[in-house]
Parts: structure tokens; sequence; C-alpha cells
């Protein structure tokens, strides 16, 4: 049975890499208003890697009150998520915790590099419909050319600007490009047959159309006017003749 102590010796305590960055502040109200630490003790390893409990730690640090905690055989890093009642992993978190691996790596260069979100990072690596439950268990792949993903993105975000700063042309004072906009641009650009130089070339013909795009809210859609409107507008209009 593992017994619960009590330290003010905080420094002891070890804080793992792989687990979320402390943030005490709400709990610091909390305890300041009722202390029940005694009723949540953290949990450490038997080497006092703390597995569960960092923020009662800090906040406990920081009221200069006792923090109480047990230390337990049967727990180690691999069960620091799993120790997460009081708040949910978000995909950060996984990211964090995963993030030596090199699948994992690879989605933090790109959310470094072109400023994308984790999610879309993620599926524009795998599209599989149960890829976010994969990427929590720790079981995310990479199923796509790396190089390939790495020049899509690049040729992304390049639309992606010229978009924004069209919109900003129009007079508008914050510009906010929607999600489904990207994943429509990132469907177009993945294509087997797309050429860039031509799309910045028709985007730059056809700035008034591609601002007609924008105006949907479907990728299916978006991706269609895209074609039509900006890409192929020359062949397109020919055929409409």
């Amino acid at each position: 049975m593992n017994i619960i102590k009590k330290t003010t010796n905080y420094s002891q305590f070890k804080f793992l890499a792989q687990n979320r960055e402390p943030n005490p502040r709400y709990l610091i109200e909390s305890i300041s208003q009722k202390n029940l630490l005694a009723e949540h003790p953290i949990i450490c390893d038997t080497n006092l890697n703390i597995i569960d409990g960092q923020n009662r730690l800090r906040a406990a640090e920081s009221l200069k009150v006792p923090i109480f905690y047990l230390v337990s055989e049967n727990v180690s890093i691999e069960d620091i998520s799993r120790c997460q009642i009081q708040k949910t992993w978000v995909l950060s978190d996984y990211l964090k915790y995963y993030g030596t691996r090199e699948e994992y790596n690879f989605i933090q260069e790109l959310m470094f590099t072109y400023k994308v979100p984790i999610h879309f990072a993620v599926s524009c690596c795998n599209p599989d419909r149960h890829i976010y439950q994969l990427f929590r268990r720790g079981k995310f792949r990479i199923v796509k050319d790396k190089e390939e993903i790495i020049v899509a993105m690049k040729n992304l975000v390049e639309i992606h600007a010229f978009l924004r700063d069209l919109l900003k042309n129009t007079g508008k004072k914050d510009v906010f490009l929607y999600h489904k906009l990207k994943e429509a641009l990132w469907i177009f650009v993945t294509e087997k047959e797309y050429d860039h130089a031509r799309m910045m070339h028709a985007l730059n013909q056809y700035p008034e159309h591609a601002l007609d795009c924008m105006r949907y809210n479907s990728k299916t859609t978006i991706v269609s006017c895209l074609k039509t409107r900006v890409y192929n507008f020359k062949r397109y209009k020919k055929k409409m003749e």
C-alpha cells in the first residue's frame, strides 16, 4: 500500500520534459480559497519524477504550503498521459510527449517552418480518418513522401500568402483565411499534374476570380472553382465559347 507523505522540500521532485508545461495560476487561486492538496496527492515514481501533479506542486511552492505525495513502483514515464484525469490532453501535449520520435519531430518542423496548426500538419502526412486517435496512442506514421509534403507545403504557403494580400488590398483590416480554404488548397496542390508556376501566373492574371473562389465554404467547391476560374480559366473559357 502506498503511503501519502507531505513535505515542503519542493526541490526534491523532478519535472519530466515529456510532460506539459506547468501552469498553476488557476490552482493557486483555488488553493488560496480552500486547500484540498491533502485530498489530491501528487504521484511520483521511485526516482521522484512527477508523473501526475506538477501544477499542484508549483502551486504549493508558490503558496509555501506542504505538498502531499505518494511514491509508486507501479508508475513510469509511460503513464503520464493516463494520469491526466483533471484536464484532457490535446494533440500538442501528445506531440511534446512523443516529440523525440522521428514522425512526431517532423510534425513539429512543419508547424514551426510553415506556421500551420497541428491538426492540419498531421492530416497532411496521413489522411487516415482515425489518425488523431493513432497520434494520441503514439502510433502515428507518415504515409507520404516527406520531400513531396515539404514541396506541397511551400506551394500552399505561397498561395495562402497571395490570397491573404489579395484580401488586404480590398480594404479588409482583419484578414482571416478559414480552415476549409487551407484544406482545399492542400487538395489542390497535391494533385498529380499540379504545376505551381502555372498557378501563381494564373493568380496574378485573374486575382478577381481567386477572390470569388474564397466566397465558398465547401472544400470541393473551392477546389473546383480554383481549377475552372483560375488555374484552367483559358481552357474553361474556350470550352464555354
